[in-house]
């Protein structure tokens, strides 16, 4: 017959995949009235992300139209990323 997929427990127990991953998001500001009805205010922001996969499979798994014995293979990756912005911002209310 045709082999069309690995044995799915064989899958579960023995290939093994691995995902890992982090973001944050933070910011601060702040505001200051530097002569009476001028006023100053900054702030900064930051968006922080970083992740890694792995991924075994023996070679007695197989895959998708692929019986075993196959060759086994592995990957892995990361990735780290971050974004920022900055900004200042004057006002003036002349009451």
């Amino acid at each position: 017959g045709m082999f069309s997929a690995a044995n799915p427990l064989n899958s579960l127990e023995f290939g093994e995949t691995n995902v890992k991953s982090f973001t944050g998001l933070g910011n601060i500001y702040g505001d200051y009235e530097i002569i009476n009805g001028l006023k100053a205010k900054a702030s900064f922001n930051v968006n922080y992300g970083n992740g890694s996969t792995f991924v075994f499979n023996p070679s007695f798994l197989g895959g998708v139209n692929n019986p075993p014995p196959s060759i086994p293979n592995s990957s892995q990756s990361k990735a780290n990323a971050m974004n920022w912005r900055t900004e200042m911002l004057l006002s003036y209310d002349k009451t």
